[in-house]
């Protein structure tokens, strides 16, 4: 193997092994998507959930278990993306924005199973065998997996 396919080799596991991060991979998606009602540029910001600061972000992530570190299924924030649009609670709602892709479905996703990287902090990774690479399936637009076949209606939470 040449020493040029080494180097690039061991920059990219370098990458992979310090995981997705907040900032880097996930507000980016976030941005684009999901800023007009979830940032300090929205009128108001819905649900009090800002998604461009950190350190916010983060405190709000075991209120209403918007995101469970380790557990991406179990987080109302993943959820709420793949919910059908025309489901009250689904984000983004209808009529409000554009969806995310596959792509940055998956990414949400691995980031959360990964422990959900923010600020330097990191939570717990999720079991090996529930990594959504090995269970999110899509077909026409909606997320499936492979062991319980169509992803199942979710009631919004109430705050407690």
């Amino acid at each position: 193997m040449s020493p040029i396919k080494i180097a690039f080799l061991l920059f990219a596991l370098s990458f992979t092994a310090n995981g997705l991060d907040y900032r880097q991979d996930i507000m980016p998606i976030f941005k684009e998507k999901c800023y007009d009602c979830h940032s300090s540029k929205a009128k108001k910001v819905k649900g009090g959930l800002r998604l461009d600061d950190e350190k916010h972000f983060s405190k709000r992530f075991s209120k209403n278990e918007v995101v469970v570190p380790g557990d991406w299924d179990a987080s109302y924030l993943f959820v709420t993306l793949v919910m059908p649009r025309h489901e009250k609670g689904a984000m983004p709602p209808k009529n409000k924005g554009e969806s995310l892709t596959e792509k940055e479905i998956r990414t949400v996703a691995e980031w959360i199973h990964e422990g959900a990287k923010i600020d330097g902090e990191k939570g717990k990774l999720g079991p090996a065998n529930w990594h959504p690479d090995r269970l999110l399936k899509f077909k026409d637009g909606r997320v499936m997996t492979e062991q319980f076949g169509e992803a199942p209606k979710v009631k919004k939470l109430e705050p407690k």
